[in-house]
């Protein structure tokens, strides 16, 4: 089992909006988005930053690569199409 952490920033100041996409991003997707959190970003006074985990079954860094770029994909395909992706990072 291994997790994927996500960290998206929005230019935006509504939750709401940053709500409304993640849960756009977990219909499509079809992942289980675990500890969501939405929060002003500290840096930017125009953002908001959602973090959230979630889970697959795979263990070998190929895979888990692969399965990671599909759901940067997915992201392309939401409301938003201004995005950057960044890893992957593997840890130990």
């Amino acid at each position: 089992m291994s997790i994927i952490h996500f960290t998206i920033n929005f230019r935006t100041n509504q939750k709401h909006k940053v709500q409304d996409f993640v849960d756009d991003y977990k219909s499509k997707s079809g992942i289980e988005i675990l500890e969501l959190k939405i929060e002003k970003y500290w840096k930017e006074e125009d953002q908001i930053q959602a973090t959230f985990f979630t889970k697959i079954d795979l263990t070998r860094s190929e895979e888990k690569t692969f399965e990671i770029l599909k759901m940067a994909n997915n992201l392309a395909t939401t409301r938003h199409h201004c995005w950057t992706f960044n890893g992957p990072h593997e840890s130990g």
